[in-house]
């Protein structure tokens, strides 16, 4: 069995706040499960994020940003839920839903 923390448990385990753990989930750094109105996050994830990220700052937004321009995300993240043989099957996914569908698709 794993363990998952909260957003409010990294937020004790880092000494930041929760705007902080949101920039590191917005650029990609860490990849939270959705758990109704917070994120869960599993250890092996925050302890593959520590070993990227050790010795940046990441106090702020700005900070962050320029961290992953350093560092870059790394190959285990990239991994996308669309096949990339198949590059136009997410703005396929996208636009078979009927509000994201372009006019000539209507007609």
């Amino acid at each position: 069995m794993f363990k998952l923390y909260t957003t409010k448990d990294l937020t004790r385990m880092l000494h930041c706040n929760e705007h902080v753990i949101g920039y590191y989930r917005k650029y990609g750094m860490l990849k939270g499960i959705r758990v109704g109105h917070g994120y869960a996050y599993s250890e092996q994830e925050i302890e593959q994020w520590y070993e990227h990220y050790r010795g940046c700052d990441l106090s702020n937004e700005d900070a962050v940003r320029i961290a992953v321009k350093l560092r870059g995300i790394p190959d285990y993240k990239k991994k996308s839920a669309v096949s990339s043989k198949d590059p136009g099957a997410l703005s396929a996914a996208i636009r078979s839903r009927s509000h994201y569908s372009t006019k000539e698709e209507q007609e």
